[in-house]
């Protein structure tokens, strides 16, 4: 099947200037368009053979269309109150950040319809193969249909991430997953998904950079989905080097080859670089510990070991808690508390996918947190690579100590900017609900790029507090030079206060800190969030 996509926009409800290129004049005075206000988000999928012969213009008649979808985009007028004006999301911070609150408005809603397309288009696929009384597992096996996308009048990305989304379904099986959603011969985003004719060099880019940016986090959302015994450590570092060798969009081996490198690092060599911290964690679990390390080199204003930015991962494959043990209920959860390592991976993939220029290190510390005769017990005192000595107070904060020294590693580098990104804390959770991650950096420059990636791509972040000395005080220890946790009150500021710790600001210029628990996983599941926003931030570094 194949399915054409057109938007309806606006208050009055018409077709987009492309829209109405591709429909006859004659269709779009039909009944159909001129009495559906379209408002509210409204998605309609017409059978092309129920229109008029002349309805699609000769452009796209030889695309053998058998669907149009008419995704409704129009807004309500509404009368705003003074207190919405004031404080809605829309009006106040997307004006604010982007000088363009319309197309914050409009992107969101464009990629949450597309994506709702998707399964439109697949329950009407569903209900004709039970007309033919064939098995409905053939429809979600397979991708029977291929979509085809107008340029949305300017928001041709954001569609395209949305198709890209909402192809979701899982599979077990790693290499099927990525067979069928990324392989260059058969999988459904390089075959399925096209531009319609004659559309220009730059919605074309567009379209592109939709497609990667909505690919990153699908595939982030679906290593935080996998089982721990399916994404270990060493499984883990496995699998991306299988999507390095076979299943990266728009870019050839040769360039893959020539601009990344990946490097696993194990146990014996983080014990050379004396990174106790990190250690401490793994010390429970029979998985051994990895460190995967990729180096992306594309910036040829800089030498090869000069980094625009490093981005630290943590990649807890499974957290019990260690000895300070989780409750059972809902510890089977705890699979995904990789997902900053899987954001910061598949961000940076996306730069290579892009060919953005601009040289990033990623590292992910990998690591089960397991109880057993061997794991570190409350009260013990660990070491980091940069000297500091830390009590471990509960064995359940280990989120930090792995960052600890993955942050003393990248210092060493000397970036200009380095982020860590981590589900570290509940508290954030309680803080901001599962709306935006939480952002803390001292550094005003730093967070406003940030905050604008953010909007850009409707993956929020909001900026919380660091109080140093106030938050330090928290995390006094008799034994030690910082104790790993600091009490309930600010349980997230606190973690991001440890952590900055370990950076050295002789080396580098600024940090920050994304604790992601709130947006990685929500109540309806696993996100792959916030990937987009970080490529988008790779994307705007690149351009500086």
């Amino acid at each position: 099947m194949n399915v054409l996509v057109l938007s309806v926009v606006g208050v009055d409800g018409q077709l987009s200037s492309t829209g109405k290129k591709l429909l006859s004049s004659t269709f779009q005075s039909n009944k159909f368009l001129t009495q559906n206000n379209w408002t509210g988000g409204v998605s309609r999928l017409v059978d092309v053979s129920l229109l008029p012969n002349d309805a699609l213009d000769a452009s796209v008649s030889s695309l053998n269309i058998q669907k149009i979808v008419f995704v409704g985009l129009a807004q309500k007028e509404k009368k705003e109150t003074e207190n919405s004006k004031v404080l809605n999301i829309a009006s106040q911070y997307a004006q604010e950040v982007t000088q363009n609150e319309a197309d914050v408005t409009l992107n969101s809603l464009l990629r949450d319809q597309c994506e709702k397309v998707v399964g439109l288009i697949k329950k009407e696929l569903k209900e004709e193969k039970k007309d033919e009384e064939k098995k409905e597992e053939e429809t979600t096996a397979t991708s029977p249909f291929t979509v085809y996308l107008e340029d949305f009048d300017g928001h041709i990305q954001s569609a395209a991430e949305g198709i890209v989304l909402g192809n979701w379904k899982f599979d077990l099986d790693f290499d099927k997953f990525c067979q069928r959603v990324f392989d260059k011969a058969q999988g459904f985003i390089q075959n399925n998904i096209k531009l319609v004719p004659g559309v220009s060099q730059e919605v074309e880019q567009s379209f592109k950079k939709g497609i990667v940016f909505g690919a990153s986090q699908l595939l982030s959302r679906y290593l935080l989905e996998l089982p721990a015994n399916f994404l270990t450590p060493t499984l883990y570092c496995e699998a991306i080097q299988k999507v390095v060798d076979k299943y990266l969009l728009y870019v050839d081996n040769e360039f893959v080859k020539s601009k990344l490198q990946v490097t696993v690092r194990d146990e014996d060599w983080a014990r050379e670089k004396g990174m106790g911290s990190f250690l401490s964690v793994a010390r429970g679990s029979d998985e051994k510990p990895k460190i995967l390390e990729l180096v992306y080199t594309n910036n040829s204003n800089k030498k090869a070991d000069e980094f625009d930015l490093a981005i630290v991962g943590k990649g807890i494959t499974f957290d019990s808690g260690g000895i300070s043990l989780k409750p059972g209920p809902g510890m089977k959860d705890m699979k995904g508390d990789m997902g900053g390592s899987s954001c910061a991976i598949c961000s940076l993939l996306g730069a290579v996918q892009l060919q953005l220029p601009v040289n990033v290190i990623v590292v992910a510390m990998m690591t089960e947190n397991m109880p057993s005769g061997h794991a570190t017990k409350p009260g013990d005192v660990v070491k980091a690579m940069n000297g500091k000595t830390i009590e471990v107070d509960n064995t359940d904060a280990e989120g930090r100590l792995i960052l600890a020294d993955g942050l003393c590693y990248v210092c060493e580098k000397s970036p200009e900017t380095v982020l860590d990104i981590a589900t570290l804390t509940g508290a954030v959770i309680i803080a901001l609900g599962h709306v935006t991650a939480g952002v803390y950096t001292s550094n005003a420059k730093l967070w406003r790029q940030l905050e604008g990636a953010s909007f850009q791509t409707n993956d929020y972040f909001w900026r919380m507090p660091i109080f140093r000395e106030q938050y330090l005080g928290q995390m006094k220890s008799d034994v030690s030079n910082l104790n790993n946790i600091g009490g309930r009150e600010g349980g997230s500021c606190t973690a991001a206060t440890f952590l900055s710790e370990f950076i050295d600001f002789g080396k580098v210029k600024e940090w920050a800190h994304l604790d992601i628990a709130a947006v990685a996983q929500t109540k309806q599941g696993y996100t792959g969030r916030p990937t987009r926003a970080v490529l988008q931030f790779i994307a705007q570094k690149s351009q500086q």
